[in-house]
């Protein structure tokens, strides 16, 4: 699958290191230092430029990409790269959702916005009600 990260931020950069190798990577970072480092470190493709403008998804070949996720710690911005990826016609979009209280931003995209704090509150409260001993 062919996969476009926008943000390269340390969740970016743990989606990527997580999803390369059996799919297709490319991240989008702003910053120029931050996609310098990222193209070394990582094996994704490394793409500086603002995922929020259509001509840096165009460079992407977002119309080639089998999904979208959103991963920036700007709600707004990632609610407009699921508008944008969608209008790619690209299907599976998916957002880092920081604020919940602005899930409704992404309700015309389609994508599904998840509150990564939830997600992992959820997990900690299950480690700890597990009847059994945690492996290490």
């Amino acid at each position: 699958m062919r996969v476009i990260i926008a943000g390269g931020g340390e969740f970016g950069a743990r989606l990527a290191e997580q999803l390369t190798g059996e799919n297709e990577v490319i991240i989008i970072e702003k910053d120029e230092g931050r996609a310098e480092y990222l193209g070394e470190k990582l094996s994704s493709i490394v793409l500086f430029g603002d995922a929020t403008e259509k001509q840096v998804l165009k460079h992407a070949n977002a119309e080639k990409c089998d999904a979208l996720l959103a991963a920036t710690g700007d709600d707004k911005a990632n609610s407009a790269i699921c508008e944008l990826a969608k209008s790619f016609g690209i299907k599976r979009l998916a957002s880092r959702l920081n604020d919940p209280g602005k899930a409704d931003l992404f309700s015309g995209s389609g994508a599904a916005a998840i509150n990564v704090m939830d997600s992992a509150v959820k997990e900690f409260r299950k480690a700890i009600s597990e009847k059994k001993a945690p492996k290490n």
